[in-house]
């Protein structure tokens, strides 16, 4: 048997875990980095881990469901994959933005949560 999914790509899976691993370790440096006599690398670290964690577990999010469609449909028109690769990249856009605002840690955590919250609550508004 060859390792991933049948037809040999690798499983998304792996990802996802990896993007829900770094977004905990992004929040716990996020909330270390506001204690007095944090340095600014802590909390550029912190801010780096978690919107790049975030964004890696909603990409591959998207793309295990990018698979899923294929192998079920050929249409790959879901307003729910756009929407997710949406939120992926809007998660990118803050962190691209924090890195030129030099933003605290606490204002992207707080972007990147709006963004996740913000993709649930559509989701669960279109699932009715």
């Amino acid at each position: 048997m060859r390792p991933g999914g049948a037809d040999g790509c690798p499983s998304p899976h792996l990802f996802i875990y990896a993007g829900i691993a770094a977004v905990g370790v992004g929040v716990q440096l996020t909330l270390e980095s506001t204690f007095p006599g944090a340095d600014a690398a802590t909390s550029d670290g912190a801010r780096l881990v978690l919107c790049a964690g975030a964004a890696l577990r909603l990409a591959a999010l998207r793309l295990a469901a990018l698979a899923f469609i294929a192998w079920t449909t050929s249409s790959l028109r879901d307003r729910g994959v756009r929407a997710r690769l949406l939120a992926a990249a809007s998660v990118v856009a803050v962190a691209a933005i924090e890195s030129a605002a030099m933003l605290p840690a606490p204002v992207v955590a707080a972007g990147v949560l709006a963004i996740v919250v913000g993709l649930t609550a559509w989701q669960e508004r279109s699932s009715d």
